[in-house]
């Protein structure tokens, strides 16, 4: 039986479907700059880890595209197959263009299975807003900011990590160089799914916005709802409020900036 582990699931629900399996092959981890699929991957490889198995074969993304033909092979001839979708809108969609086919299950996103992150550095500044600059954004014109708080606006895929010849070692590298990201700010604002994911595992209270289709609002709807410091804004002015608000509510607990941000580092 062949299980797909593209970036979902649990230790029960992968446990029950490979527990007779020894060996277990990763078909496209992630190596590049967006940092929450190598965060998928250094989760695939803690569920492996976690379950005793044996990683006997993996390949990146060009791998992988190069060999597209193998790969679709696996989709198109298995009929022994599983797919593990991580929120509701997904498993429907699978549901419609899948149908008779595979054994469709709902699971949490795989990079959960790293467990939580206690923080290891200090913020610098009160709010770093994570804002996609990617085909996935959204077009919400950034208002006015406010003077009183330090807003860093930016993507991490210009976050750049150090590279080694490893590619595994690359995949842990970039997924941390994620949480060294987030925890510049004392609150988050995010529009990615993994800046929402993290900064829950990093126990960061935060404000999601939607991307372009809706993959954030669709976790959040399927499994983090009930999480008590994350907040959903409308808008980019909403999300400003929102973590100002947070700001405030969590001020006893967020840890202090690092002193002498405003110190102009530019000699006239």
């Amino acid at each position: 039986m062949l299980v797909l582990v593209f970036g979902s699931g649990i230790f029960h629900v992968m446990y029950s479907y490979i527990s007779t399996n020894i060996n277990v092959m990763l078909l496209d981890i992630a190596l590049h700059e967006n940092k929450g699929d190598p965060a998928i991957t250094i989760g695939e490889m803690t569920l492996i880890k976690r379950m005793n198995k044996t990683l006997v074969y993996y390949c990146d993304f060009n791998i992988c595209k190069n060999n597209h033909l193998f790969c679709e092979d696996l989709y198109r001839k298995q009929t022994n197959l599983t797919m593990l979708l991580r929120d509701r809108h997904s498993l429907q969609l699978a549901e419609k263009h899948f149908a008779g086919q595979p054994k469709l299950i709902l699971a949490p996103d795989m990079a959960f299975q790293i467990g939580p992150v206690r923080r290891f550095m200090k913020p610098f500044f009160d709010v770093l807003w994570i804002r996609r600059t990617d085909r996935e954004r959204v077009g919400d014109v950034i208002p006015t900011l406010p003077t009183d708080i330090t807003i860093r606006i930016g993507d991490w895929l210009g976050w750049r990590t150090p590279h080694t010849h490893k590619h595994m070692e690359n995949a842990y590298l970039i997924a941390n160089n994620g949480l060294v990201f987030l925890q510049r700010g004392r609150v988050v604002i995010t529009d990615r799914l993994h800046g929402h994911i993290l900064s829950t595992l990093l126990d960061i209270p935060h404000v999601i916005l939607n991307n372009k289709w809706n993959k954030v609002s669709n976790y959040h709807n399927t499994w983090t709802k009930s999480l008590k410091n994350t907040r959903v804004a409308n808008n980019a002015s909403h999300a400003i409020d929102l973590a100002r608000k947070l700001l405030i509510e969590y001020s006893d607990v967020l840890p202090e900036k690092v002193p002498f941000m405003d110190v102009n580092d530019v000699l006239n």
